[in-house]
């Protein structure tokens, strides 16, 4: 735990640092901007972890398909709260950096703000599983792929910086979060077999994302993006209502099938 909580923070911070070693100061002003930004959405998935460790520990050692049903709904829950934010953001940060900051610094930020949103996106999936290894009390293995991913990160980013500017710092940051959660999901279904299938879904379901974000974000025209934007969110929707019809918000609201079950009782 000790490993992982310097190691985190530094990870967090060591962009910035090597920002205004590398290019400027300014250009610094430029990254932490979007980035203080964009991380507030740690905040959803930080009040759903927060009650998610004590339930992970409890069933690791009693209920293993008690753990699998935590983390399905865990998992669907902080996708369907995050993903249409991170959304949003991706297509229109452009016109919503300049009008609130001026098209200088839109200019400037604008990629890297699609970049770090895609980045959170993955790191919000991540903590969730990250807390059912913790809660597994396996912190060493989070510990050794905080390691791993330090050893990496850095030569990366310097390089990166230096192709590419404060945009290549945002791309460095995200393939870092992605590769966490991909070692993540790894490990969790080498600690839970029962959880295999459910990381093979949600692998397909980030996939899916990803490409959606990068339909999204990418087109210089904003009536293509907008356009795009429209079909995204109506996709999304069909399938966000699917999944609660079937299995209810957070397992408050009863399915179909219980409902059904129910109708006959006097």
């Amino acid at each position: 735990m000790t490993v992982s909580n310097i190691i985190g923070p530094l990870m967090v911070y060591l962009d910035r640092f090597v920002i205004g070693t590398v290019i400027s100061v300014t250009a610094v002003a430029y990254y932490a901007t979007p980035y203080e930004m964009v991380t507030k959405l740690w905040i959803i998935s930080g009040a759903l972890i927060a009650s998610l460790f004590p339930a992970f520990a409890a069933s690791n050692n009693s209920d293993a398909s008690r753990t699998v049903q935590l983390l399905s709904k865990s998992i669907a829950a902080t996708f369907i709260l995050i993903f249409p934010i991170v959304l949003v953001i991706v297509t229109f940060s452009q016109e919503g950096l300049m009008i609130w900051l001026g098209k200088e610094f839109a200019n400037n930020s604008a990629n890297v703000l699609r970049w770090l949103a895609a980045g959170v996106f993955f790191n919000c999936l991540a903590q969730v599983i990250y807390t059912l290894i913790q809660g597994r009390g396996r912190p060493d293995l989070t510990a050794k792929i905080h390691l791993l991913e330090l050893v990496f990160y850095l030569p990366l980013l310097w390089w990166i910086l230096k192709q590419y500017g404060i945009t290549g710092a945002a791309i460095a940051w995200t393939l870092r979060v992605v590769i966490d959660c991909i070692l993540l999901m790894w490990v969790s279904q080498r600690m839970n077999p029962f959880v295999y299938k459910l990381i093979l879904k949600l692998s397909g379901y980030a996939i899916i994302a990803s490409i959606a974000l990068a339909l999204c974000g990418f087109p210089d025209s904003l009536a293509i993006r907008s356009i795009l934007f429209v079909g995204t969110s109506l996709c999304f929707l069909a399938f966000s209502i699917s999944y609660l019809r079937r299995n209810g918000i957070l397992g408050l609201i009863p399915s179909r099938a219980v409902i059904r079950d129910t109708t006959h009782l006097p």
